[in-house]
């Protein structure tokens, strides 16, 4: 039955390459997606299961169930269907990396803080999943796998795929099938009500499981083992786990406390929900300073102040050398520059002097008409009114101001000139217009006569 889809390309979308596994419901292959160019696993009904169709029902409705959740730590399901050939299926994304049972295998024990990491992430997406009313029927370290492992840890918990169908399902009468049935039910983590068969598979008994691979990742080996399945379940529906204390004495005792919880026997004395547990995890090793053990980790070194000063004198000798460098270069190129500045340039003319002014250039300009008359007053913030007004500030009696010194050296002449007796000396000054006037009547007198 195993090699019966083998090459073959199931509803023309994927191509079966490799077996992977089986169970109650179907088998599991790695194959090919021809549309999108990926691989991808494909789960795939059993043939006797696909005749009924009150099964294939039940198995279109939970793949779209599951189809419908979406988060980053779930293997989502890309697709579902039945083929026209009658093979019912389901396709998932295909997630590389280890699997949690394949670190444990590896190194043991592991380190509270990557606990934490694991934890968490697989609870968040448990919790997502449980809000949609979908159960986990197989949950177990296998299907925890780490695409990413240390501080950028990325968890992807697998095989939803499909729920348990409530249907009473027979295994084939084969011996590779009953193999397969065992290998599958995987009782080392099964919850004491799986064990019994009392009562369906729920949040409450995810929650079990996990507090198995808990207490497997904090010892490094399961609770319960032994030579038959039969022997396993009776353990977990009678003894209690032992304490994971006993093994680890740098555990606080308070994670004791919840591994035992979560492991209870009767449901109702469990956690309510796997983030109530996830969070009682995270605050136990929060207070008791677990979060920061480093146990399976190289330890850190402790502080040394050489390792800064050391580094941090060899710089600053650098830069004082690379100070020094720059100052001189600069000092030596200020003092080329200055060299060059006194140096003669040969190509260069001596210095010709200028002509002396001979006015030819004026020669034939004509000269400028006068603008104001002369019987009209100069406004009053002319030149000679101003030369006027200090006249006779400085010499209180008219004809001794500035106009007298102005024609001091006019040739005398009583043609225009009016002598002022000495009682027209001892009147008041005239006003600065009247001045302006004189000056300018005195002014023209003086030029005919020169003329």
């Amino acid at each position: 039955m195993s090699d019966q889809l083998l090459g073959q390309t199931v509803a023309g979308k994927y191509r079966i390459e490799q077996l992977l596994g089986a169970d109650e419901m179907g088998l599991l292959y790695r194959a090919h997606g021809v549309t999108v160019n990926k691989p991808v696993l494909l789960k795939v009904l059993r043939p006797s299961l696909a005749v009924d169709p009150k099964i294939v029902a039940e198995f279109i409705r939970e793949a779209t169930v599951a189809a419908g959740v979406w988060h980053p730590h779930i293997q989502n399901v890309i697709d579902y269907g039945e083929a026209e050939d009658g093979v019912v299926f389901l396709a998932m994304e295909e997630v590389q990396g280890r699997t949690l049972k394949e670190i444990i295998a590896a190194e043991g024990a592991l380190p509270v803080p990557q606990i934490i990491r694991i934890f968490r992430q697989a609870c968040n997406a448990l919790e997502v999943v449980h809000a949609e009313g979908l159960v986990h029927q197989n949950l177990r370290s296998d299907f925890l796998k780490l695409e990413a492992e240390g501080a950028q840890t990325q968890v992807k918990v697998m095989g939803f795929g499909i729920t348990e169908v409530k249907e009473t399902i027979q295994p084939e009468d084969s011996p590779e099938a009953l193999f397969d049935l065992q290998d599958a039910a995987s009782p080392e983590y099964m919850s004491p009500e799986q064990c019994a068969g009392t009562s369906e598979v729920n949040a409450r008994s995810n929650i079990y499981s996990l507090g198995v691979i808990l207490y497997e990742m904090l010892t490094g080996h399961l609770p319960f083992s032994g030579d038959s399945p039969n022997t396993i379940m009776l353990k977990h529906l009678e003894e209690p786990p032992a304490s994971v204390l006993n093994e680890r004495e740098d555990l606080p005792p308070e994670i004791d406390h919840v591994v035992m919880r979560a492991m209870a026997k009767r449901p109702e004395e469990r956690y309510e929900t796997v983030g109530e547990l996830s969070r009682a995890v995270i605050v136990t090793a929060a207070a008791s300073g677990a979060l920061t053990a480093t146990r399976g980790l190289p330890r850190a070194a402790s502080f040394d102040p050489w390792r800064v000063m050391i580094p941090a004198l060899a710089l600053l000798i650098v830069g004082f050398s690379v100070l020094y460098a720059v100052q001189r270069n600069r000092g030596s190129i200020t003092a080329e520059d200055k060299t060059t500045l006194l140096k003669s340039d040969p190509n260069s003319l001596p210095v010709q002097p200028l002509a002396p002014p001979s006015g030819e250039s004026e020669r034939d300009v004509a000269p400028r008409p006068p603008t104001t008359p002369a019987s009209v007053a100069a406004p009053p913030n002319s030149r000679t009114n101003r030369n006027d007004q200090r006249g006779a500030d400085m010499f209180p009696f008219p004809g001794e101001g500035l106009n007298t010194n102005l024609n001091a050296n006019v040739p005398p002449s009583t043609g225009n000139i009016e002598v002022l007796s000495e009682a027209e000396r001892t009147r008041p000054s005239p006003a600065p217009t009247t001045n302006t006037n004189a000056n300018r009547n005195t002014n023209k007198n003086t030029n005919q006569q020169g003329t």
